[in-house]
C-alpha cells in the first residue's frame, strides 16, 4: 500500500523548496532549535534564544552566556516585550521561527510592532552576525527604544572588566583566563582574551553589569527597562552583559534595522579588523554570499525524490548539513 503524505499542518513545515524549516506555534515544539557552523565556530540556538555556543583555539571554548535576545519598549505605555525571548505575560501575535541551511531566523510580532531578528556564522571568522529590524503594523507612530542583550557571563575568576568603547562602537570584555603558575601566563596571554558585541548604530546609552540589567526578576523582566536611561557603567569582575540602548520612532509602515557583531577576539586591534569588515556598507551581505558559495561547492552526491516529501527533504540538504558538520 502506498504511504500517504501527512501534512504538518500551518504549525510547522518546510519552505524554501525544503531548505528551510518552519515554526510557527511558540508551544508547538517547545525545544525546537537549528545550528550553525564554520570550521571553528558552532553555535545552536532554539526558538526562544537560548544558545550553546564555542569556537576552538584549539580546544572548544565558550564565549558567552546562554542567550541572545532584543526588548523592545513602547514609550507611551511603558510596556515591554522581547524577540525572541518572549516574556510570558506578553503573547505574540505572530511567531515565527525558521531554521535555514546558512541562517536562524526569528519573527515576534507584539502590539502592532514586529521584531525580525537573523544570524548567520561567516566562513572565516569567529563571529555571530546578528541583524534585527523593527517594522511598525500599527496605524499609528510609534515611540520604541530598543536594548540588545548579549550576555558573555564571567569567563574567568581571575580578571575581567567590561567596557563601552566608543573608538569601536560596542562592549567590550577583556579577561585573563586562571592559572596556577607563573609560567602558564605566556601560553595564555595570546589566547582569545577579549569578548565583543559591536553595533552598526550609536546607542544613547548602554550597560554591562547582568545583574544590574536584570535585577531580581530575571531576564524575562530586566529591571533597568522600568527605567528611562541605562547607568552607562563599566563592570568589574561581575557577571558582564552587552546591553545597548537605541531609541527609535517609527511611522506606521516604517522599519528601522540594526545589525550587531558577537564573538571573541585575540586583541583590541583584532576587533576593530573585525568592525572593518563586517560592520562596513556591504559587509554582511558579503560575507553571506561566501556562506553560500561555500555550500554550493559542496552539493550532495546523492539526491531522492520519493512520495514522502519531508523525507525527500532531510535527505537532500539536511543529512549532507550534518555530513558536512
Amino acid at each position: 500500500m502506498e504511504k500517504k503524505h501527512e501534512t504538518r499542518g500551518p504549525s510547522a513545515s518546510f519552505t524554501n523548496q525544503g531548505r528551510r524549516y518552519a515554526v510557527r506555534s511558540v508551544g508547538f515544539v517547545p525545544k525546537a532549535d537549528g545550528y550553525l557552523h564554520n570550521d571553528s565556530l558552532y553555535i545552536q540556538a532554539d526558538q526562544r534564544g537560548n544558545v550553546s555556543a564555542h569556537f576552538n583555539q584549539p580546544r572548544p571554548t565558550r564565549y558567552s552566556a546562554p542567550l541572545r535576545c532584543v526588548y523592545v519598549r513602547d514609550e507611551k505605555t511603558g510596556e515591554f516585550w522581547s524577540a525572541p525571548f518572549d516574556p510570558v505575560q506578553v503573547q505574540p501575535e505572530r511567531f515565527e521561527f525558521s531554521v535555514g541551511l546558512d541562517d536562524l531566523r526569528w519573527i515576534n510580532r507584539t502590539n502592532g510592532v514586529e521584531t525580525a531578528l537573523r544570524l548567520f556564522v561567516p566562513r572565516e571568522d569567529n563571529v555571530e552576525a546578528w541583524r534585527a529590524s523593527l517594522t511598525n503594523h500599527s496605524r499609528r507612530a510609534r515611540r520604541l527604544t530598543v536594548f540588545s542583550y548579549f550576555p558573555i557571563g564571567s569567563p574567568s575568576p581571575l580578571y575581567q572588566r567590561g567596557d563601552f568603547e566608543p573608538s569601536v562602537n560596542g562592549v567590550v570584555l577583556w579577561h585573563f583566563a586562571s592559572h596556577s603558575d607563573a609560567g602558564q601566563y605566556h601560553n595564555l596571554k595570546d589566547r582569545h582574551n577579549f569578548t565583543f558585541c559591536l553595533a552598526d548604530k550609536t546607542p544613547s546609552a548602554y550597560e554591562t553589569t547582568r545583574d544590574a540589567f536584570i535585577g531580581s526578576s530575571g531576564e524575562p523582566s530586566p529591571c533597568r527597562l522600568r527605567r528611562r536611561r541605562l547607568a552607562c557603567q563599566p563592570c568589574f569582575m561581575d557577571p558582564c552583559a552587552a546591553v545597548m540602548q537605541f531609541p527609535v520612532s517609527l511611522k506606521p509602515g516604517e522599519s528601522v534595522e540594526f545589525r550587531f557583531l558577537f564573538g571573541p577576539a585575540r586583541n583590541r586591534n583584532h576587533i576593530r579588523q573585525l568592525r572593518s569588515r563586517y560592520l562596513k556598507k556591504g559587509g554582511f551581505e558579503r560575507a553571506f554570499r561566501a556562506v553560500q558559495a561555500f555550500r554550493s561547492k559542496h552539493t550532495p552526491a546523492v539526491r531522492i525524490e520519493t512520495p514522502d516529501k519531508d523525507l525527500d527533504c532531510f535527505i537532500n540538504h539536511w543529512l549532507p548539513k550534518q555530513a558536512m558538520y
